[in-house]
């Protein structure tokens, strides 16, 4: 009686983990298979996270997907509460920055920011969308050849 107690409490854990979308670890923010809306002027909303390194912040999709299997072009900005980053295409798997010339280095210093992820062009369908935002250059992976 005592596992099958286990397997149920096991299996209504299994049941609400899903629901869970952002994953967030000090100078990390997982983004798994959230919705980006339709319309090009409208975005996802990451919610603030704290950033404790000076460094560039960067960005790894795993890609934007419609409701027919499309892959969509995104991209995104950072802000620190009051000004904004330049927009950054996300291209699929591949880590790209704010910074070293590429944008506006406001994202550069330590404090609390947010992220917005948007359509590069308005379409038919919703996305679904999965990332990495890394607000601290020292959490990104060996992998990912930035030094």
């Amino acid at each position: 009686m005592k596992k099958v107690k286990i397997l149920v409490g096991l299996f209504v854990l299994s049941c609400f983990l899903p629901l869970a979308n952002v994953n967030a670890v000090d100078g990390i923010l997982g983004i798994f298979g959230v919705t980006i809306p339709k319309s090009s002027s409208d975005w996802y909303y990451s919610g603030t996270q704290k950033k404790s390194q000076v460094s560039y912040q960067y960005y790894n999709s795993g890609g934007a997907i419609d409701t027919i299997g499309t892959e969509i072009a995104i991209h995104g900005r950072t802000w620190d509460g009051e000004n904004n980053s330049g927009w950054l295409t996300f291209p699929k798997n591949q880590y790209v920055t704010w910074g070293e010339g590429n944008l506006s280095n406001l994202n550069f210093d330590t404090g609390t920011y947010g992220l917005d992820i948007s359509r590069i062009k308005s379409g038919i369908f919703n996305v679904t969308h999965s990332g990495n935002w890394y607000l601290n250059k020292n959490k990104l992976p060996a992998s990912s050849g930035i030094k």
